[in-house]
């Protein structure tokens, strides 16, 4: 109630560092958001720090796309497979998705930051498939946010 009270006065749901929310209460969350009139804003999702896996990930696809910013942040465990589920929700004609923004500052794969390593030459992923997939997947989202921002 408390998380849904502050996006009524400012426009933000702040979800950043929840990592214990069970997937039930996920879904009551994005019911409950989803089902909010239209007047109130949705300015920003932060869900930093959540370590968010591809299954709640998808669960909050929907709700996500009602927002202008998206922040999936820190640490996390979303591989290309989540990135995808996002995008192809977000590629459909008829879900008028709001979403213009995606930040993942500093998001980290197995204990080494993207951030750090999207700057460098891709040859620093080698040996490293999940990381090129994540990069991958990030990439795949393009066409469909208007801003990606990937550092702080």
């Amino acid at each position: 109630k408390q998380i849904l009270e502050n996006l009524d006065k400012k426009g933000i749901l702040d979800l950043h560092e929840r990592q214990k929310i069970p997937e039930d209460e996920l879904k009551n969350v994005v019911f409950s958001v989803i089902s909010l009139t239209k007047k109130i804003p949705k300015c920003e999702l932060n869900m930093n720090d959540m370590r968010l896996n591809d299954s709640k990930l998808k669960i909050l696809v929907p709700m996500a796309s009602k927002f202008d910013t998206l922040k999936i942040g820190g640490e996390q465990h979303i591989t290309k497979n989540g990135l995808e589920t996002l995008r192809n929700y977000l590629c459909q004609s008829d879900n008028k998705s709001k979403l213009r923004r995606l930040e993942m500052h500093g998001t980290k794969v197995k204990s080494i930051q993207v951030v750090k390593k999207a700057i460098e030459e891709v040859d620093a992923f080698e040996g490293k498939e999940e990381k090129i997939e994540l990069i991958d997947g990030i990439s795949e989202l393009l066409p469909y946010v208007q801003e990606v921002s990937l550092n702080r």
